[in-house]
């Protein structure tokens, strides 16, 4: 580990974990990579900018698996507004929140209590929560197990991953696993709550809860709900804007291809509108790749912009 001095240490944490249980990682630049469904990218908090030359980006590819491999520069002025991280960085409380939202989230605390649980808790009584609040789809035995199995492991790693449970009259209805990246991020990996208990306003509760939590009591510098989604489209992050104060923190994207796919997306990009809607995978690399050439050409104009910048005087 001596070789690793100079990272973070909750990274250092996150390789002993991922050892045990996966995913297969690599470190590069005193960050880790993974991949997850043929992507690879960072793991770690999204204000982190990264930047990686072609045969760099080639060697992780090589080294993981991957298709393609994805990465962003850090938050900041003049980036491209087609890619963004869904973050919270000032907890809102509920009288400060518009009338009708003030009421669901008062509603849902009266209905609902969240607290943080212990991993071997969610690992016991995670797989009927997961049935419930996934219903099309049907776990196997072995899923079941697996989950089982992930999620005991995380209870030897309770100051990088949290969980969160959310109970309606006691019973466990819901909860949220997160991963905490120091003070710099607590990042909301996978939120599950049973269907028939939306109307309790339990995700209300759980959410105002864990940033009130992290936010205001652990000073924790923002939460995250993820980068822009791509692969299921999904309105939790205009709910998370709309009713918690969420915003969008803008960040430019690069993505390199394997040679076979940068060929494919070169010559069918042009006719994106209607490829993307035989196949939702497609949808989800044009998408990746629009947000690519925007972001390329927002670099392009800050460059620009930064060369027509007279150098300032100096001072007497």
């Amino acid at each position: 580990m001596l070789m690793f001095e100079s990272m973070e240490q909750y990274l250092c944490r996150f390789m002993d974990l991922f050892d045990r249980t996966g995913p297969k990682y690599r470190i590069h630049g005193n960050q880790m990579w993974i991949c997850d469904r043929n992507m690879v990218f960072p793991f770690g908090p999204a204000s982190h900018g990264h930047f990686l030359q072609s045969a760099e980006a080639e060697d992780l590819l090589r080294e993981l698996g991957g298709l393609l491999i994805r990465w962003t520069d850090g938050f900041g002025d003049g980036k491209s507004d087609d890619w963004y991280a869904v973050i919270c960085d000032a907890f809102r409380p509920a009288e400060a929140s518009e009338k009708k939202t003030r009421w669901e989230i008062r509603k849902g605390l009266g209905h609902c209590h969240a607290e943080r649980v212990e991993a071997k808790y969610v690992a016991d009584n995670g797989p009927v929560v997961n049935a419930e609040a996934m219903k099309s789809h049907r776990f196997t035995e072995d899923e079941i197990r697996q989950f089982r199995l992930r999620t005991t492991i995380e209870q030897d790693y309770s100051d990088i991953v949290h969980y969160w449970g959310i109970f309606h009259e006691g019973k466990f209805i819901g909860y949220s696993k997160n991963f905490i990246f120091g003070t710099e991020e607590a990042s909301y990996s996978t939120i599950r709550v049973c269907e028939d208990h939306q109307k309790s306003y339990a995700s209300y509760s759980l959410i105002y809860r864990m940033n009130e939590h992290y936010l205001n009591e652990a000073q924790v510098k923002y939460v995250n709900d993820g980068f822009k989604t791509i692969h299921h489209p999904t309105n939790i992050q205009s709910f998370l804007i709309k009713k918690f104060g969420f915003r969008r923190a803008n960040t430019n994207l690069s993505v390199a291809y394997k040679t076979w796919l940068k060929g494919f997306v070169g010559v069918t990009y042009p006719f994106h509108l209607v490829f993307r809607e035989f196949n939702s995978r497609l949808r989800a690399l044009y998408l990746l790749e629009g947000a690519r050439r925007s972001s390329q050409k927002a670099k392009e104009m800050q460059l620009t912009r930064t060369l027509s910048t007279p150098p300032q005087e100096g001072g007497r």
